[in-house]
């Protein structure tokens, strides 16, 4: 019998010590689990940037300004939003725990800076309810940032938790009640830090259960029947815990105005969402101690919140290698949560709006703007990015017949999106012509033209001194275009030189010469010929038999016939002080002095073929490189005038034309 006894107990020993060994193996492995599940929680979050402009609103605030609180309003709804965030299964639960948002305020290089992290499955709900607070927002994804100094370097760090100095269902002090925008201190406490000096209130917030809501409703039931606050929070939870139904004698409790503020305080907490929450600030600089002294004064900020006869906040030390790292991954801290109202939360965390006057916050500088709509035919612009909804934007071909501007400071993509624009052009097989002042452009079309478009390329390049291509502006095939011609020359002279040098006996004189010129189509002039005109008469007499024109021929038989030597001499001198800086450079005589141009431009307009005009400055001058300029796009204006007595039909030519300023 006893040895019976003596091997049952040692079964029910070994039985226990297995239930002992087996529970704490079940401990260690669900903790090392849930660990696991929380990195993994932490990792699988996307971080963004908040901008918001500073005058968001502005306009409409002129007539009426808002107040803090209507500034800080918007901000409950937000919250609000994510009450349905909660994980489903059992497992995920156990394993991953509740998802939760992350809202930080960092100074981060001399700036105060937003941010806000957030499980990649509820991007787009936190971008919808980010622009229902703020629509003019821009929340862009960024990489992690770094407030810490490299360990090699020195620097020291402190950090802590901020709770709540009593029970979490005591609601501690709002926006509500205070006279400033709370995050006004917050925010000013980051603006006074120095260079090499960092910091970061880091928020975390998920959904209560909602139990939190039935159980605050309970407390305020047993206040109202004379309980005290602790007997009243002790009883509700005890009846939740161990259900009993005893009935008590009614009675009419004498409530003071205390016990009647803390009641009503508590149902206003409980009406509201609720969140869990942990509340972390980390501090960084060249020295532990003023590490230290940042994060005590970065503390001493909560004391606005603080409720008399309610609640308030408190420092909560932790060890300091925990904390960093729970910051660090952004780790819900179980142990280290407190519940929070919308109303709390948003006292403590809100966006920087226009009523913010602090120093150093980083606004948004610009507003985006949606892409218009029907942008969805032609050539590719580019992407629009809008509420972080990307769109592709095109230009229509209607469109392209009309002018088209770029304007934008050095280095923003003007020569970018002409690249762009030319590579799509080429390769669509449209007519194109190319006027570039600097030569790289040109260079960038060439090595980009696929081999079955070799053959249409016309390239006019003025510094290929043993091949030049004439280009002869004097050339006309009717009467009508012989104005348009003199026109034009005309307004290429006073795009070239001041308007005082040149005047109306400049303009009578060169006009009657090109006129001249012009007079014989078989054979026409070129500038070259200007001065000769009047200096040759031989040459003279033979150009002015060919003219019909009676007012042109008057001009030589009547007007200059009449003319001394002396005023002949001085108009001379004045035309060839315009045209001679061209005549006597032997690159440009070569091209201007050809009588028959050797670039067809009604067989590029008309067959769509590509025109490439290198007017590098460096090589050709500046003063030279603007009349080719305005030659070519003057032919090109010519030939245009043509086209329109043919039919519509005709493909399209696209003249791209950089530093148009020098060209119109």
């Amino acid at each position: 019998m006893p040895d019976l006894l003596r091997t049952f107990l040692l079964s029910v020993f070994l039985l226990i010590l297995l239930g002992a060994v087996g529970f704490v193996i079940f401990i260690i492995v669900s903790s090392s689990i849930k660990k696991r599940g929380r990195v993994a929680r932490g990792l699988n979050m996307e971080l963004f940037l908040i901008l918001v402009p500073q005058d968001e609103y502005l306009a409409e605030s002129a007539q009426k300004p808002k107040t803090d609180k209507e500034w800080v309003q918007p901000m409950e709804q937000l919250y609000s939003v994510f009450s349905a965030m909660v994980e489903k299964g059992r497992w995920r639960i156990f394993e991953f725990g509740q998802p939760y948002l992350v809202w930080e305020i960092a100074y981060v290089s001399d700036e105060i800076r937003f941010y806000v992290s957030v499980p990649s499955r509820y991007r787009e709900m936190l971008i919808r309810a980010v622009h229902s607070v703020s629509p003019e927002a821009v929340i862009e994804p960024v990489p992690d940032y770094n407030i810490f100094t490299p360990a090699e370097n020195g620097g020291g760090v402190a950090a802590s938790y901020v709770m709540t100095g009593r029970n979490s269902l005591l609601p501690v002090r709002t926006y509500q009640t205070m006279e400033v925008d709370p995050l006004s201190e917050l925010a000013t406490h980051f603006s006074k830090l120095s260079p090499g000096e960092s910091a970061v209130m880091q928020v975390l917030m998920r959904p209560s259960p909602k139990k939190f809501n039935r159980l605050a409703l309970k407390v305020t039931k047993k206040m109202q029947e004379g309980m005290s606050f602790e007997k009243a929070y002790h009883d509700a939870v005890k009846a939740v815990i161990v259900p009993h139904k005893v009935k008590q004698e009614k009675t009419n409790p004498v409530l003071t105005p205390q016990d009647q503020e803390t009641i009503k305080a508590i149902e206003n907490h409980a009406i509201k969402q609720n969140f869990e929450v942990n509340i972390r600030l980390v501090a960084s600089a060249p020295t532990p101690e003023r590490a230290q002294l940042i994060l005590t004064d970065f503390e001493s900020a909560f004391n606005q919140f603080n409720s008399p006869n309610l609640n308030s906040f408190s420092r909560s030390p932790e060890k300091l290698k925990d904390v960093v790292f729970e910051f660090s991954f952004r780790l819900f801290d179980e142990k280290r949560k407190i519940t929070l109202s919308s109303e709390e939360l948003a006292s403590i965390y809100h966006l920087p709006h226009a009523g913010l006057k602090v120093p150093k916050i980083k606004w948004l500088k610009a507003r985006a703007a949606p892409a218009p709509w029907g942008m969805n035919d032609g050539p590719y612009l580019g992407w629009n990015e809008y509420r972080s909804q990307q769109t592709i934007v095109r230009i229509a071909p209607e469109d392209r017949r009309r002018h088209v501007y770029i304007i934008g400071q050095t280095g923003t993509g003007k020569s970018t999106l002409l690249q762009e624009n030319i590579r799509q052009d080429v390769e669509m097989g449209h007519g194109l012509c190319v006027v570039d002042p600097h030569g790289d452009l040109v260079e960038y079309t060439l090595a980009h033209i696929p081999q079955h478009r070799w053959k249409d390329v016309v390239l006019f390049d003025p510094a290929d001194l043993e091949r030049p291509l004439g280009i002869n502006m004097l050339e006309a095939a009717s009467v009508e275009e012989r104005d348009f011609v003199v026109q034009e020359m005309m307004s290429i002279f006073y795009k070239l030189f001041p308007p005082e040098t040149m005047g109306p006996m400049f303009e009578h004189n060169m006009r009657n010469a090109m006129l001249t010129l012009m007079a014989d189509p078989e054979n026409p002039g070129t500038l070259v010929e200007i001065p000769r005109i009047f200096t040759d008469k031989d040459f003279q007499k033979r150009k002015v038999a060919q003219v019909t024109d009676p007012v042109v021929r008057a001009f030589w038989e009547k007007e200059m016939a009449q003319t001394s030597d002396f005023h002949k001499s001085e108009m001379l001198g004045y035309l060839i002080s315009k045209v001679g800086r061209f005549i006597e450079n032997s690159m440009m005589r070569n091209i201007i002095g050809q009588a028959r141009s050797g670039i067809n431009f009604a067989d590029i307009m008309n067959n769509r073929k590509i025109l490439l005009a290198n007017l590098s400055k460096g090589k050709v001058g500046e003063v030279n490189a603007n009349l080719l300029g305005l030659m070519i796009v003057g032919k090109l204006q010519l030939h245009a005038m043509r086209r329109a007595y043919m039919s519509e039909s005709l493909s399209p030519l696209f003249c791209r034309r950089r530093e148009n300023t020098d060209w119109i």
